[in-house]
Parts: structure tokens; sequence; C-alpha cells
């Protein structure tokens, strides 16, 4: 009786350690994803800037 009980300790623990390295890894990698898209934006939106800029510069006679 005692086995068993040690047994379900044993694999109830596991399965809480590798639920919540599970979810800290899922967390980080969706972190990642915002973070590369707000890059994303921000390189997109330093382009446009720079773009018009030229276009100002080149349309001053």
């Amino acid at each position: 009786m005692k086995t068993y009980k040690f047994k379900s300790i044993v694999y109830f623990t596991c399965f809480l350690m590798a639920s919540i390295l599970y979810y800290g890894i899922e967390q980080k990698q969706a972190f990642d994803e915002q973070m590369r898209l707000l890059e994303m934006a921000e390189l997109e939106v330093q382009t446009i800037d720079d773009d018009t800029k030229d276009l100002e510069v080149d349309e001053q006679p």
C-alpha cells in the first residue's frame, strides 16, 4: 500500500514539474514572438519615416 502511494506522489510530482516547465517555455515563446513583432513594426515605421524624408528632400528645388 505504501509503495502505491509513493509511486502516485512521484508521478504526480513529475507531472506538476513537466506542466510548469511546459507553461514556462510556452510563455517565453509567446513573449519572444511579441518582441519580434514589436521590433518588426518599429523597423517598418522607421523605414517609412526614412522614405518620407527622402521624398521631402527630393521634392525641394
